[in-house]
């Protein structure tokens, strides 16, 4: 039995936990939209009274206009109290609740007394007026202060006495006959009370079922961020266990490639080859691996310094030239002037650089031709790499730049990588407030581009 008690503790201290939450949730709902509405009711408490003035009683209408107002501000203030939940949340909840039913029947209870009010100027007759102030005021509430059952059915307990208080009162001072419209306004009344308990009633389901839609998004938001930083660190983990190893193995392989150990037997030379070129895939793959979740996770770091546009074409386009002469590719490059700079980090944007070379080189067929050309718009410079290879298909605007899309996704597809390098670029690109794109060339190529700004201390 003690046990079972133990056990049940937790439960309880859970239910009791997410029942405040719940009540506080509703609360700061309450109250945005009661700050929400409030220029709004001051304009109907305000039109209400001139009516009143003109057509009855001019000090009835100031006292009961001055009511309604001194209650909208209790209601004023007890909405900031409210909204403070969200930079204080150990505030106690059970004074708020006893706040806010004294207000809502302070409130309710004016406005019916406005009402009523109206209704005895008027004298025994059908009132349209004070049961059409009643009615809104209901269903006002009913669409609005929904939140909170038990203050909502203060507030209609209320009203529902004055709607029905009014008609009851005609028929006990005129006594009329069954036939008389007293009696008829009396049974619309009960129709009308029960259209708006039914109202109230819909609102406060429809609410219920929002926030608990709400709350599942919210649960299930929590789980997809989780599950992206577990993905994060689990890729962060994994590429850098890899690289450890892997380093040694590839410096391993440049060291007897370079024939520091000496000269490899003849009939190790394919199986060389073939280590040495994966071990340098693997490398590429790996980094950007590492890259994408830096930049995934904003941990990626720039460091901008006016370079020479030029001077970065040209370190790109040595950088790749062994691709090009490997693929047997002809790489030419149109210069511009010198002195022509951006404020960038050169490393980054010769990565991205790098990596359109890199793409043109790889998809352009053995004799082909990659031209790498650099342009001034304005106060823009466009770096442009155009190859021959065999084009992109119609669509490729759709996924090109998204991470892990390849172009050719087939199982045949002759060239590796992750799909992870023109995603990179384009973050990188915009990152440095750039432009990355493409041109599709009738027939077969394709031109990929990149504008930056100028440097403005160039010369």
């Amino acid at each position: 039995m003690q046990d079972e008690q133990q056990q049940a503790a937790p439960a309880q201290a859970a239910s009791g936990t997410k029942v405040r939450k719940d009540i506080r949730a509703d609360l700061l709902f309450y109250a945005d939209v009661g700050m929400a509405l409030l220029s709004q009711r001051q304009i109907i408490y305000l039109a209400i009274a001139v009516i009143t003035a003109f057509f009855y009683d001019l000090g009835v209408a100031l006292i009961c206009l001055l009511l309604v107002e001194v209650s909208e501000i209790l209601d004023y203030r007890l909405f900031q109290r409210i909204r403070s939940f969200r930079r204080n949340r150990q505030i106690e909840l059970g004074p708020i609740m006893r706040s806010v039913a004294i207000n809502t029947a302070f409130s309710a209870g004016t406005i019916s007394l406005f009402a009523i009010q109206i209704a005895t100027l008027q004298g025994p007759t059908t009132h349209f007026m004070p049961m059409f102030i009643l009615l809104a005021a209901a269903l006002f509430a009913a669409l609005h202060n929904h939140q909170l059952r038990g203050i909502l059915a203060l507030r209609l307990v209320i009203y529902s006495a004055a709607f029905l208080f009014i008609p009851i009162r005609d028929l006990w001072i005129m006594r009329p006959p069954p036939t008389s419209e007293l009696w008829l306004q009396f049974l619309v009344s009960l129709i009308v009370l029960f259209f708006t308990i039914d109202t109230a009633r819909g609102h406060r389901t429809l609410y219920r079922q929002s926030m608990q839609h709400f709350n599942e998004l919210v649960v299930e938001h929590e789980r997809a961020k989780q599950a992206l930083i577990a993905k994060a660190e689990f890729l962060a983990v994994v590429s850098h266990e890899l690289r450890t190893p892997l380093t040694s193995i590839k410096g391993s392989l440049d060291l007897m490639a370079s024939g520091v150990l000496g000269k490899l037997p003849d009939e190790m030379n394919g199986s060389f080859d073939i280590a040495l070129r994966n071990s340098h895939r693997l490398a590429s793959l790996i980094n950007d691996i590492l890259d994408f979740q830096k930049i995934d996770s904003d941990k990626m770091e720039y460091h901008p310094e006016a370079v020479d546009v030029d001077t970065l074409v040209t370190d790109a386009a040595n950088s790749v030239r062994p691709l090009a002469d490997a693929n047997q590719i002809r790489l030419d490059q149109l210069h511009l002037p010198k002195d022509t700079r951006v404020f960038v980090d050169k490393m980054r944007i010769e990565q991205v650089l790098v990596n359109l070379l890199s793409n043109a080189i790889k998809f352009s067929n053995p004799g082909g031709r990659v031209v790498v050309n650099t342009e001034l718009a304005d106060d823009r410079v466009r770096i442009s790499v155009t190859d021959e290879g065999m084009g992109l298909p119609e669509n490729a605007s759709e996924r090109i730049f998204q991470p892990f899309s390849q172009i050719d996704s087939s199982a045949t597809r002759q060239v590796g990588g992750t799909g992870l390098g023109l995603s990179i670029s384009k973050r990188i690109v915009d990152a440095h407030h750039g432009l990355i794109d493409f041109v599709r060339h009738e027939g077969k190529g394709t031109t990929f581009f990149v504008e930056l700004d100028l440097d403005g201390g160039a010369a």
